[in-house]
This record gives structure tokens, C-alpha cells and sequence, in this order.
């Protein structure tokens, strides 16, 4: 039940709804949307107080209005636990797609689970975002990017970006497109990896042998038996 409606029945229910924090901490845009949104977050976040946020993003990351929303959003990401992205085909003529809008957030130590997921037809995701979002989350736990296809963009000469708590990393489903978002593998070095899931299809033998050798060679992470 939306907790906008818990404020209707009676007061006693209203101070329940918003004395219950988490009842706001949980956020799902749908774009395009209403021109006003910032405002009803603005509540939102309000409601919210100190409490880990979960974020859902989806739709047409071109639709009017996005990149201000997205800068509205990331204001608060030192708050963010949980993010989702999905994106949807939109209507512009750019072929890449960049979700963050034209602000790089600042740190983002709550943030333990990131998806990414993708139905975009002949349009790609822009690397780089998405290295500096990993990058600003030194406690991120779970990584997942599911039908993004591909990554363009990718510095493979530069120095790896290292993610000691990293956990999980998983790449989903694929389509015939001859790139693929598990070239992020070639970027990234994870000394604490538990769960890697990828299709194969894109990354080489002799790439996949080198990124296991150099998960085993690196020093064991505190508390690790």
C-alpha cells in the first residue's frame, strides 16, 4: 500500500506512517514524469529522514525533464542502499544513453546493491558513468547488469578499478550483438569476488584465465578464513 493512502484513514494512523521512516525510503520513478515529481520527492525525502534509501529508476532516460530530476536525486546519494536502473527505448536521437544525467554524484558509502538492466534496441550505455558510479561505492556488495548491450566508451588501458567488497557480480541475458556489457570485467580488479555469472559468449578464455589469476593471486581480504 502506498503510505500516502496510511495518511487518510485516521490520525493515529497518520503519526504511525510518518513516524515509520522506511515507509518513505523506498522510491520508484517511472519516466517520462509528471513535471512537478521533484516536489512530491522533495516530501519524500523529507519523510524519509536519515533512512537508507532504495531507488528504482526506469523508462526513457531521454524524456524532458530527466537529467533535472536525476541532479534532485543524486543529492541524496550518500543515503542511497539500493539502486535499480532500467532503461526503456526512448525517442532520442543519441545513440548513447547516459542514466546519471549530466551530474557525477559525490560518495555513495551506503549503497551495497546496484542493477542495471536494458532493453535498448541500436543505443548503449556510456561507460564511464558507470565506472565512476562503482567507483564512488567502496561498499558495494552486489552487482548486476542485465540485457545492456553494450558498453561503449571503456578506457582498457587505464588503471583497474579496484572493489574490495564486491561480492557478487553478475551479467544476464544477451543478445547477437557482438559487444557486451561483461567488457566492464576487463576494468574492474575484485579481490573479494564470491559470485561471478556471465554468458561467456563475449570474453575470451585467455581475458577470463587472467582476470581468475589475478582473484587468486591478490591478498586475502580481512576476516576470510
Amino acid at each position: 500500500m502506498p503510505p500516502m493512502l496510511l495518511l487518510n484513514i485516521c490520525h493515529a494512523w497518520t503519526d504511525i506512517a510518518l513516524s515509520t521512516l522506511a515507509l518513505w525510503a523506498a522510491i520508484d520513478v517511472v519516466l517520462p514524469c509528471a513535471k512537478r515529481l521533484n516536489e512530491v520527492l522533495a516530501i519524500w525525502f523529507h519523510r524519509a529522514r536519515n533512512h537508507p534509501l532504495a531507488i528504482s529508476l526506469q523508462g526513457d532516460f531521454d524524456a524532458e525533464g530527466f537529467h533535472a530530476l536525476a541532479e534532485f536525486i543524486w543529492q541524496h546519494g550518500h543515503q542511497m542502499k539500493h539502486l535499480k536502473i532500467r532503461v526503456g527505448n526512448g525517442d532520442g536521437n543519441d545513440a548513447e544513453v547516459d542514466v546519471f544525467g549530466t551530474l557525477i554524484p559525490g560518495p555513495l558509502p551506503l549503497l551495497e546493491t546496484v542493477t542495471i538492466r536494458g532493453l535498448i534496441h541500436e543505443r548503449a550505455l556510456h561507460g564511464p558513468p558507470i565506472l565512476d558510479l562503482l567507483r564512488l561505492a567502496p561498499n558495494l556488495v552486489e552487482c548486476i547488469l542485465d540485457e545492456v548491450v553494450p558498453v561503449w566508451n571503456l578506457n582498457l588501458t587505464s588503471k583497474k578499478l579496484v572493489l574490495p567488497n564486491l561480492r557478487r557480480l553478475m551479467f544476464g541475458l544477451r543478445t547477437q550483438n557482438p559487444d557486451s556489457d561483461d567488457d566492464l570485467l576487463r576494468c574492474l580488479s575484485l579481490p573479494g569476488l564470491e559470485v561471478l555469472s556471465l554468458s561467456g559468449r563475449h570474453v575470451s578464455g585467455y581475458n577470463l584465465f587472467r582476470f581468475f589469476g589475478e582473484v587468486i593471486a591478490a591478498p586475502p581480504r580481512a576476516g576470510s578464513g
